[in-house]
Formats: C-alpha cells, sequence, structure tokens
C-alpha cells in the first residue's frame, strides 16, 4: 500500500530499492570468502579477479531493472490533454506493463545463449553461433506470429483479464518491440564472449549506455509531446540497439586479440 503516495512512483521505487538491495546483499555474501579460494594444481583466482568478473555482471542486471521505471516516470507527467481521447494515463502504463510482462517469455531462453556460450565457445564457437541464428529465428518467428494474429489480445484479455482498450495498447506496444530478440540475440553473442572469456566490463559499459539511451529518448518524446504507449517502447528498444552497438566496439580488442576478428 502506497498509504498516501503516488501509486506509480511507489512501484517505482519499491523496483529499484529491491535491485539495489539484492546486489548489497549478494556483495555481503561473496565478502567473507575473500582471500580463500584455494585449489589444487591449477592457478587460483584471487577475490578481486573473481569481483571483477561478478561486479559487472551484477551491474548489468540491475541496469536492467531501470527501464521501466524511467519510462513510467515519463509517462506519470504527460498532460491529461494530450492523451488519446477514450485513454487514460492509467491504461496507458497497465498497457505498457502488460506487453512487457509478454517479453521474458521470449527473451529468457534467448539470453540463456550465454550459458552455452560459457560452457561450449571454446571448444566450438562456430556450433554456438549457429545455435544462437535459429534460436533467433524461432522466437523472431513465433513473436511474429504471437503480435500480428491476435494471439497477444487473447493472452492480455483471456488470462490477464484486461480490458479492450488496455489490451488495445499492450498488443502495439508489444508489436513495436519486435526488435528486443532481434537486438538482444545479437548483443547475446557479445555477453557470451565476454562471459566466456572473463572481461565482463564490456557488460557494464553497455548496460549503462542502454538505461541512458532510455533516459534520452523518453525525454525527448516527452519534451516534443509526442510520448504514448508506441513511442515508450520505441524508447525502450532503442535502448538495446545501443547497448549492442556499444558492446560490438567496447569488445573489439578482446575479440582482435583472442579470436583474430577484425
Amino acid at each position: 500500500v502506497s498509504r498516501g503516495n503516488d501509486p506509480v512512483a511507489t512501484l517505482i521505487y519499491a523496483q529499484i530499492f529491491a535491485d539495489v538491495l539484492a546486489i548489497v546483499l549478494r556483495g555481503v555474501s561473496l565478502w567473507p570468502l575473500r582471500g580463500k579460494w584455494t585449489a589444487v594444481g591449477k592457478v587460483v583466482p584471487s577475490f578481486r579477479e573473481i569481483a571483477a568478473f561478478f561486479l559487472p555482471i551484477a551491474f548489468t542486471t540491475l541496469m536492467f531493472s531501470f527501464g521501466r521505471p524511467i519510462v513510467f516516470g515519463f509517462m506519470t507527467k504527460i498532460d491529461a490533454s494530450n492523451l488519446p481521447e477514450g485513454t487514460s494515463m492509467v491504461a496507458m502504463i497497465a498497457g505498457l506493463n502488460l506487453a512487457w510482462s509478454f517479453v521474458p517469455l521470449f527473451v529468457n531462453p534467448l539470453n540463456q545463449i550465454r550459458s552455452v556460450f560459457v560452457n561450449y565457445a571454446r571448444e566450438d564457437l562456430k556450433g554456438v553461433v549457429v545455435l544462437l541464428k535459429r534460436v533467433m529465428v524461432i522466437i523472431v518467428s513465433v513473436w511474429l506470429l504471437v503480435a500480428w494474429t491476435g494471439l497477444a489480445g487473447m493472452f492480455f484479455r483471456g488470462l490477464q483479464g484486461a480490458d479492450a482498450t488496455t489490451s488495445a495498447i499492450g498488443e502495439v506496444a508489444f508489436r513495436t518491440l519486435i526488435v528486443l530478440p532481434l537486438f538482444m540475440g545479437w548483443r547475446n553473442y557479445y555477453h557470451g564472449l565476454s562471459l566466456t572469456y572473463k572481461k565482463t566490463r564490456s557488460m557494464g559499459l553497455a548496460a549503462l549506455c542502454r538505461v541512458g539511451t532510455i533516459y534520452c529518448t523518453c525525454w525527448m518524446f516527452y519534451e516534443l509531446e509526442l510520448l504514448s504507449a508506441v513511442t515508450a517502447a520505441v524508447s525502450f528498444g532503442s535502448g538495446f540497439v545501443v547497448e549492442t552497438f556499444v558492446s560490438i566496439l567496447a569488445t573489439r580488442k578482446m575479440r582482435r586479440e583472442i579470436l583474430g576478428e577484425g
């Protein structure tokens, strides 16, 4: 219960607080183990090396949680007179949330490809890349099918109980977010390499650029009085586009030295 506070702001701050707390607790759980890594017959990484590998990954996860709160924060500032006729702010935010609640069903399996890189990329990088491409084709194909045949609307109205207006907003936003599996799959190639070769700083940098892009594009649309469910989804998707290209540039030296890529 928000106890008189803005309920949207309460949700935003609660999500941010929960993710920051999770990062802190992970760090606290590792701290007692500092200096105690031991192994027989192998080079043992120091606590500093392990922390240097872990912290950018944790930061990347934390940054993912900032995207939606930023978008919702800007949307609460929209003047009611700028909303489409018959649409309320609650319906706009609820529709966007419907679309985003559907996204993990598609992108979560795609994100697990990074674990395949860690386990198999050193022995068969080409095979892992083939798997990544095939998974991307399947996910994008199913996404297009669901988004443009009315299945998304059936899910929103039937399983989540959304009304017609909210469902329509969610369907449009979900179609707009088609860039996510395309660019997240591409990005995960570079994430996978970074995890495999323990060069994770680029992941944190790219994630920061993603959040910065979401903020800047939302601010731009808001100032131009163009912020809507569609442009909010565009802002969210643009963050992943920028993150992908930053990942390409940030891993260029590593790929050239380790894989001989140009």
